[in-house]
């Protein structure tokens, strides 16, 4: 997990603290209950977000209306900031990783999904943000 943000008084700064960041000027997604954890110790269970949206989509629209900012996967946050108008920083003492999980039976296991799990992990393996243990 990354920030990501518009704002141009971060561009500059190679990782940033929770405690710079106004919860005020948060656009806040929710993504697990251990990422909820961690933003209640640092912004408080009370603290208003500018926004809290549901769909990644949206994310990109509303960091462009302002000084906001959003804490999101490194993954979602590259392909953002590719268009040139968000900068992403690193967060210290940020999240826990997001872990992704899939199980598969070994019996049942088609050549059409050992494909696919193949390309996916190919494709992960490609991107040095993301740590595959397949």
């Amino acid at each position: 997990m990354v920030l990501l943000t518009s704002q141009p008084h971060h561009s500059a700064e190679i990782s940033v603290h929770p405690t710079q960041l106004n919860p005020q000027q948060e656009i806040r997604l929710p993504w697990n209950p251990e990422y909820d954890v961690w933003h209640d110790f640092w912004f408080s269970p009370t603290a208003h977000a500018r926004a809290v949206i549901d769909q990644m989509s949206l994310l990109e629209e509303f960091l462009l209306r302002g000084d906001c900012w959003a804490i999101v996967p490194v993954s979602a946050a590259r392909v953002i900031a590719k268009q040139g108008k968000m900068k992403v920083c690193k967060l210290e003492d940020g999240p826990s990783p997001r872990i992704i999980y899939y199980l598969q039976s070994q019996r049942s296991c088609r050549e059409p999904v050992r494909a696919f799990l193949s390309c996916l992990r190919e494709s992960l393996l490609q991107n040095p943000d993301i740590e595959c243990l397949l």
